[in-house]
């Protein structure tokens, strides 16, 4: 699995997340922000995301793998690893 961020360039704000297919993921952030936000099981951590994209534009938000690391419980520990770390959402 893939650790990654996307870090808001007007609001100096990062998201981190995780996923098997990074560029699969990285796609559906680009159509849910489009649409400014997205119902679903992290709604409310996204939903900043999401309407940010929209307002400002996805030229305003970089998309960078930090890591590679095995799935499971690993991935887990690392993405909330760099949360602390980035002060992330």
């Amino acid at each position: 699995e893939y650790i990654y961020y996307i870090y808001d360039y007007i609001y100096k704000k990062y998201y981190v997340g995780k996923s098997r297919n990074i560029n699969h993921r990285w796609r559906e952030h680009k159509r849910f922000g489009a649409r400014g936000y997205e119902n679903n099981t992290h709604y409310i951590a996204k939903k900043g995301l999401y309407v940010s994209m929209k307002m400002n534009g996805i030229n305003n938000f970089l998309f960078r793998v930090i890591e590679s690391c095995d799935g499971g419980y690993i991935s887990r520990c690392r993405e909330k690893s760099w949360i602390s770390k980035l002060n992330s959402i």
